[in-house]
């Protein structure tokens, strides 16, 4: 019989990532959208009109050519690689750093995505499409911070006016 080890862990302190989506790449997001609410009772949480769609479960479907732009520059088909699975952390520079030292296959480095938000993107050990960002509550503040009035990031994040006006008034 094998002696089981207890797991050593450093007196560090230890920052949270959280899972915050499993994106599903789509082709058509409309036809998606009847499925995945009609089909599976899912209720939609946001909604960037036929781009993304976030469902209340964690789950979200993205548009295949908006996805593959955003994170590879250019449109492409997949071979299997037809999700992302998205975290969120409040230590984004040292989460970088850490996941490239565990050898993460960089996709892109710390950069804005097309809705304000912060992010980076890498290929875990088996090629699977990781992508880590700031809270979303973080680039609210920073939108709003930087003299955007509530209802100018909504529209430039596509986050709901409403879910923008909480996460102002979660941080005041």
């Amino acid at each position: 019989m094998q002696s089981v080890r207890p797991v050593q862990t450093k007196s560090i302190k230890e920052n949270k990532m959280t899972l915050t989506a499993t994106a599903i790449f789509v082709d058509n997001i409309e036809v998606s959208k009847e499925f995945y609410v009609g089909a599976l009772k899912q209720k939609i949480v946001m909604e960037s009109e036929g781009a993304y769609v976030a469902f209340e479960s964690g789950l979200a479907i993205w548009k295949t050519q908006m996805a593959t732009e955003t994170i590879f520059g250019a449109a492409q088909k997949f071979n299997g690689q037809s999700f992302e699975i998205c975290f969120e952390t409040e230590t984004i520079e040292d989460d970088f750093k850490k996941l490239t030292e565990f050898g993460a296959g960089v996709i892109s480095k710390i950069e804005p995505q097309p809705w304000g938000q912060m992010a980076f993107r890498v290929f875990d050990p088996d090629g699977h499409i990781i992508e880590v960002a700031e809270p979303l509550s973080h680039t609210v503040e920073r939108l709003l911070d930087s003299g955007y009035d509530h209802e100018q990031v909504s529209q430039m994040t596509h986050i709901p006016l409403e879910m923008v006006k909480q996460f102002s008034a979660d941080i005041n």
